[in-house]
């Protein structure tokens, strides 16, 4: 549990610090987005004595995910939401709902994310491999996170 208290203390005092801008070092928004990689796998994979999932880490890793899915960051960072969102979107979401039941804006920041994500795909400086990719992360969620396999064939050879 201290791991997770350091955790929340990082992203709470050190937000200014750590957090990337489009006018950020590609080395600074690789960094965040790997501490967003490193808190994707903490929300999703470690759980409660009772087996239940720690809820007060996935509204910040909803917040994190919303920051590096902002146009005109490095590309590098939105390979990293990419891999993020199609490894454990739907149990993120289900994690989210689980919290959502105590806060009633988990479901707008939600929408909020997938906003941002149709932004970097309509944003002109965006790469096509990029633009494939968000789509791509757009249409899993459209679909439960289970995609037919054409679909996913289809970006596979796209890509």
């Amino acid at each position: 549990m201290e791991i997770l208290k350091a955790l929340l203390s990082l992203l709470q005092s050190d937000k200014d610090r750590l957090w990337p801008r489009p006018s950020s070092s590609s080395d600074e928004a690789v960094f965040f987005s790997g501490f967003v990689t490193l808190l994707a796998e903490v929300v999703i994979n470690i759980r409660t004595p009772g087996g239940s999932p720690i809820k007060p880490l996935a509204p910040p890793l909803l917040e994190c995910i919303t920051e590096i899915s902002k146009p005109r960051l490095p590309e590098k960072v939105y390979e990293v939401v990419y891999h993020t969102i199609v490894r454990y979107g739907m149990d993120f979401e289900e994690h989210l709902q689980a919290v959502a039941k105590e806060t009633t804006d988990v479901r707008a920041s939600v929408e909020t994310l997938y906003d941002c994500f149709r932004a970097i795909v309509i944003d002109d400086a965006t790469s096509d491999s990029t633009r494939l990719r968000m789509l791509e992360v757009i249409e899993r969620r459209a679909y439960g996170y289970s995609m037919p396999e054409s679909c996913l064939q289809y970006y596979q050879s796209a890509g």
